[in-house]
């Protein structure tokens, strides 16, 4: 019986799997998880980045986000992120190609305490 060959998924599904990957991270709202994420993967999430507490200097909104969460928190307010929907602007087949990945989310609190 031959072996049986190793097929890689398609680009655009690993880019999938690397990008839920990353939302899940965001789910759970531990930035320090987030950023190591991001540090290994090299995964241009736009808005990756924190401004709270001296982790880093920038400000975009996922991280502005999850730094904000993060003192509600700490505060006693709690609630979970929600993502709603997920799309590429295209399927890319071959490594000269290009996609936007695109997600939307809300964020809710909850009555846990």
């Amino acid at each position: 019986m031959p072996a049986q060959e190793y097929t890689s998924p398609p680009i655009y599904k690993a880019i999938e799997n690397l990008d839920r990957e990353g939302m899940q991270l965001i789910e759970k709202g531990n930035y320090e998880n987030f950023s190591a994420y991001i540090e290994y993967t090299g995964n241009t999430i736009c808005g990756r980045y924190l401004l709270c507490v001296g982790v880093t200097n920038c400000s975009h909104p996922i991280g502005v986000m999850m730094c904000a969460l993060t003192e509600l928190k700490n505060l006693g307010v709690n609630g979970s992120w929600k993502f709603i929907r997920y799309e590429q602007s295209s399927e890319v087949r071959d490594p000269r190609d290009s996609s936007v990945s695109y997600v939307s989310a809300y964020w809710a609190a909850t009555d846990e305490k």
